[in-house]
């Protein structure tokens, strides 16, 4: 098999090369545009031979075609701009031109020239096809242009460009059509720009750190691509942003701004949780000849300054009464413990117990060389870099307990840590000319991306029991957090991809290739230089521990949990493109990517299991993904007013490689845990990082947990959608063009995980599948005990066994209309709804293999659980967004995005289908008092009651409720700019901008709050599983009413800020 796989690699890799020297990129280049049409001499008949020359004013490049016999011409991968002139000559006839002529990203302008004999004079051309891009030939599928305009002039808080893919009717938050973000694709320049690894939930490198990926001043325009029927763009099954930088060009232009926030002009400034806040973001751009008509450059420096008070609902105040109530602990406690700690152990960089200011710097630095190589064509060089770090802290007092959660407490002020992320991305593209016709795309890039867990304090972790909060101990932390004593990971990321453009006749062939190569460096190892548990602070000050835990590392893998591994995505294509006429495009299409992966190691006892045989280094690699497509673009009047389009076909992305990285590391062989917590078996207690225990006095050693896998089936598949999409545009009066898109999606190979060491034991009278049994424990508590193929106990003990396999369940259909105008007299619109309904088994919200299993609320059995609605789905999507200008050199800009909550389903307290996990069993809704077993059978009328005041619920009377069949209310954003222009000396000038977060929130406070029920899948809980009723064969239930169910949630956007409060920010650039 090895050997196959090295074959096939070979042979990939040879029709790689094969492509990179001949290859069409038909249409319009992935990261261009395009100007074709046909050249007919008066009196009917092609023009054969006629020169075609397409030449940019702002930078001297020139494009050049012939026309073939048929008078046809092609000319592609044009530097989307403005200031094209496109000039047709040909012996005997008069040579015309077309001056002003603007390209945006994807475009293909229409331009059928007809030719007067007598070359006498320049004559102006008549284009006879659209030039509006949203009506472009190009378009098949669903998609939405962010043009340079938006960018510059609509409200974007914190400027991160990737915000504004959010004007996409098609995208919420950072969903396209329904799908789980990490299946998208960013790219910039045609290279991967994305968090390819999967930890950001921005899906963009550095995103815990909240680093934006490059400067919005940097950016010229960007596409949202949600089936693109051209098989040169892939590695996504979620959404593709294109996006395109700017360059120089023979002007110099340049700006310096400033933006600032705080929290004098925010609202809510009298809330105990907002002590404060400060954003200065600054920075300039600056672009021009070295050489003129030949040599051009642009760079951009993007700096923020990011600080603000960490807020929280358990800081201590210095009030005892109100912090014992909420903490259990006092000021005067905190103070003893960092004294303690100080005085008796020489420990002082552990902070105190006020609020520490957290800061969000973030640098961004881009620059970009543009040559202009004559027939050669034209190379951009660039370089982005970017520097960015986030300081984290928790104060969850109530979170530890002895001996099995030694995490959390409430920590110090430099007992946290800081998300760091350093990113250097350098990219090339070259596009070419060679002959009449044909021309090449040439795209490389390579990130080095840097994130890391750097701590406050390289001490061990320090718990101590300060006080109580109800039934629960309330505990100061102070140290290393668990989580981050040893938590990198690096990232290097490579992609190739090369395009060479030829026609004949009517067709356009296309043969390319598009590469990937990843190198993964990912360390987690928790509690490795330990956590020590102490019952009081006396204890603390007499050096008397109650509780001792560290991770250890292996002989077999010395380096204990450290993923290290490389993937290659390798992928080919073909494709033809064919216009019978000016009226008709279809393209047929096929790419193939076939993914390729080191693999874990091999666990012996694993494989030699005689009940649960798994072989931990049978991983998945070589397996091949096919994508067929069908495009179409219809012109029914060929005058560009209406164009109808659509497709079929596959889509192949890549996984977050965050789960494969969990089979690497979760093997059973990369780490041991010791625990000592027996009372004369706790080691001494010591800070020193260098010294810390490795064994008990006893002698008692780091006994290696029961393992608990995770693998994959060898034939696993990456992820794969099937779409089909019909649209239609219709040029309107005023400028505008309407749109109706029509999209349907099925899951083909979707990731599913499951515990493949369980024992289904069919149904319950509740129709809940059980995968063990359940009862009363010896203590009188509830207690369910899994069914194991392999046990749970001895020498060939076996936990959770997550299997990773491929399944079709799922599916999305949406329906959208909008409604657009791009920018001209003024005004830029953008307005549209969407309709969207989408199902899967499983969402796989977390990066973590376990926790994805753990935290979906089960429906159906776990080996195959119902198709049901997926967290992604938000069923209604308003968005309006546009910009205006004003008298005065004003202008006015806003955003509105109105839409449904997000889904979420009920939950059972407890482990209701004995599968070892407790809290993700959704629950029977009963419709009469035989249904269900209670604890006190008189709770039946307070719990119909609820049942009742809950639609959800009511609906699922007579059995289990479905997954995700409850919604979170519904969400309005409004932001808005008004913006001033003040003219200077020589065409320069400044402008002045206020832009205002949360509208609705400013006009009124009742306003724009962000209110849930849940913020996670797993819903809020009213039925607790107390025991089982044998002759029901059901669980039987405590039903415990919520204090609260709709609350206002005070969750940061992707600016940092709360999302239910106003905030306005300031600005001033000056440009020249």
């Amino acid at each position: 098999m090895k050997l196959f796989h090295g074959h096939l690699r070979s042979a990939i890799l040879t029709l790689g090369l094969l492509a990179a020297g001949w290859v069409d990129a038909n249409s319009q280049g992935v990261t261009g545009s395009a100007v074709q049409g046909r050249v007919t001499r008066s009196g009917g008949g092609g023009a054969d031979g006629a020169l075609v020359e397409l030449r940019s004013a702002e930078t001297g490049q020139t494009y050049t075609a012939n026309a073939d016999s048929e008078g046809r011409f092609f000319i592609d991968n044009v530097q989307p701009g403005t200031g094209y002139v496109l000039t047709i000559r040909a012996i005997g006839f008069r040579p015309s031109a077309r001056p002003g002529i603007a390209l945006v990203l994807g475009q293909r302008l229409a331009a059928d020239v007809t030719l007067q004999p007598e070359a006498v004079q320049l004559e102006e051309i008549e284009v006879v096809a659209t030039g509006d891009p949203l009506l472009s030939a190009s378009r098949t599928g669903p998609s939405q242009q962010i043009s340079d305009s938006a960018i510059a002039r609509l409200p974007l808080q914190g400027r991160n460009f990737t915000d504004l893919i959010q004007i996409s009717p098609q995208v919420v938050g950072t969903s396209v059509a329904g799908q789980n973000n990490r299946y998208n694709n960013l790219q910039v320049d045609g290279g991967v720009n994305n968090d390819v690894f999967g930890l950001a939930e921005t899906g963009s490198p550095g995103g815990q750190a909240r680093a934006r990926p490059i400067s919005v001043e940097a950016v010229k325009e960007f596409q949202v691509l949600v089936a693109p029927f051209d098989v040169r763009q892939g590695s996504f099954s979620g959404g593709l942003v294109n996006t395109i930088t700017k360059s120089g060009t023979n002007n110099w232009t340049g700006s310096i701004f400033g933006y600032y926030q705080d929290k004098g002009i925010s609202g809510f400034r009298t809330d105990p949780t907002f002590p404060g806040l400060s954003i200065g973001q600054y920075g300039g751009s600056l672009g021009g000849p070295i050489v003129r008509d030949r040599l051009h450059f642009f760079t951009a420096v993007d700096i923020q300054d990011r600080d603000a008070p960490f807020s929280s609902n358990f800081n201590l105040s210095g009030d005892d009464v109100s912090d014992l109530a909420r903490t259990g602990f006092t000021l005067a406690q905190a103070d003893r413990f960092r004294d303690i700690l100080a005085a008796t152990y020489g420990v002082t960089d552990v902070g105190d117990a006020r609020s520490p200011s957290l800061s969000n710097p973030n640098v961004n630095i881009f620059g970009k060389l543009d040559w202009q190589l004559g027939r050669l064509g034209l190379v951009e060089a660039s370089y982005n870099f970017v520097d960015a770090s986030r300081g984290i802290l928790g104060r969850l007092a109530s979170s530890p307990a002895i001996p099995g959660r030694l995490r959390d407490g409430y920590q110090l002020s430099n007992s946290g840590y800081e998300f760091e992320n350093t990113t250097n991305t350098a990219r090339i593209k070259w596009t070419s000319q060679f002959g009449s016709g044909i021309s090449n795309e040439f795209l490389a890039g390579y990130s080095a991306i840097s994130d890391l867990r750097k701590l406050g304090s390289d001490r061990p972790l320090v718990l101590v029991r300060a006080g109580q909060v109800g039934a629960a101990g309330s505990w100061l932390a102070a140290g290393a957090e668990r989580f981050s004593q040893l938590n990198s990971l690096d990232q290097n990321v490579f992609s190739i991809q090369n395009n060479l453009s030829f026609g004949s006749g009517a067709h356009r062939f296309t043969v390319g290739t598009a590469n990937e190569f990843y190198k993964f460096d990912n360390a987690f190892f928790q509690a490795k230089i330990g956590v020590w548990a102490f019952n009081s602070l006396d204890s603390l000050e007499a050096g008397l521990p109650a509780a001792y835990q560290r991770r250890l590392a292996t002989a077999a893998r010395p380096e204990g949990p450290v993923a290290t591994f490389n993937v290659q995505q390798i992928g080919v294509y073909a494709q033809d493109e064919w216009t019978p006429n000016n009226q008709l495009t279809l393209t047929a299409g096929l790419r193939i990517d076939v993914p390729f992966s080191d693999k874990p190691a091999q666990n012996p006892a694993l494989a030699a299991n005689p009940a649960l045989p798994i072989n931990t280094a049978d991983f998945p690699t070589g397996n091949v993904l096919w994508s067929p497509r069908l495009g179409m673009n219809f012109d029914p009047t060929g005058r560009g007013l209406t164009i109808v389009r659509g497709g079929v076909g596959y889509f192949t992305g890549r996984p977050p490689y965050v789960w494969l990285s969990n089979a690497f590391v979760n093997t059973g062989l990369e780490q041991v845990e010791l625990t000592c917590a027996t009372v004369g078996d706790i080691p001494v207690f010591t800070v020193d990082p260098a010294s810390q225990p490795s064994s008990c006095p006893s002698g008692a050693g780091a006994s290696a947990a029961r393992p608990e896998p995770n693998y994959f089936e060898p034939d696993f598949k990456f992820p794969q959608t099937f779409r089909i999409s019909l649209g239609a545009d219709q040029r309107l009066p005023g400028g505008l063009v309407g749109t109706v898109d029509l999209l349907y999606s099925k899951n083909v190979n979707q990731l599913y995980v499951q515990d493949a060491n369980l024992v289904n034991r069919g149904v319950n009278s509740e129709g809940r599948f059980m995968y063990g049994t359940i009862g009363v424990g010896g203590t009188g508590a509830f207690a369910a005990v899994p069914s194991r193929i392999a046990p749970s106990s001895g020498l060939d003990a076996v936990g959770a066994a997550v299997l990773h396999t491929n399944t079709s369940a799922g599916r999305t259909y949406s329906g959208t209309v909008q409604l657009q105008k791009s920018f001209s007299g003024g005004v830029e619109l953008n307005a549209g709804y969407t309709y969207s309904n989408t199902t899967d088994a499983i969402s796989l919200t977390s990066s973590q293999a376990f926790s994805n299993y753990q935290f979906a609320a089960v429906d159906g059995p776990l080996e195959s659980r119902n198709p049901r609605t997926s967290v992604f789905n938000v069923p209604h999507k308003f968005t309006v967004s546009g910009t205006v200008n004003l008298p005065l050199r004003s202008s006015f800009s806003l955003i509105y995005l109105g839409r449904a909550g997000d889904p979420y389903a009920w939950i059972v307290n407890g482990d209701a289908n004995a599968d070892g996990i407790n809290g993700n069993d959704i629950p029977f809704i009963p419709a009469d008092p035989s249904q269900i077993t209670l604890v006190d059978p008189s709770q039946f009328a307070a719990l119909d009651q609820f049942i009742s005041s809950q639609d959800c619920l009511a609906e699922a009377r007579g059995g289990l409720m479905e997954r995700n069949s409850c919604r979170n209310p519904w969400q309005n954003y409004l932001n808005a700019r008004l913006g001033v222009s003040i003219p200077t000396v020589s065409g320069q000038g400044i402008e002045l901008s206020l832009d205002l977060f949360n509208v609705l929130n400013f006009m009124d406070h009742d306003w724009g709050l962000y209110k849930q029920v849940s913020e996670f899948e797993e819903g809020p809980r009213f039925l607790s599983a107390t025991g089982f009723d044998a002759a029901n064969n059901r669980p039987i239930y405590r039903f415990s009413p919520p204090t609260q169910i709709e609350q206002i949630v005070s969750g940061e956007n992707t600016a940092g800020v709360n999302r239910s409060r106003w905030t306005m920010q300031v600005g001033a650039r000056y440009r020249f």
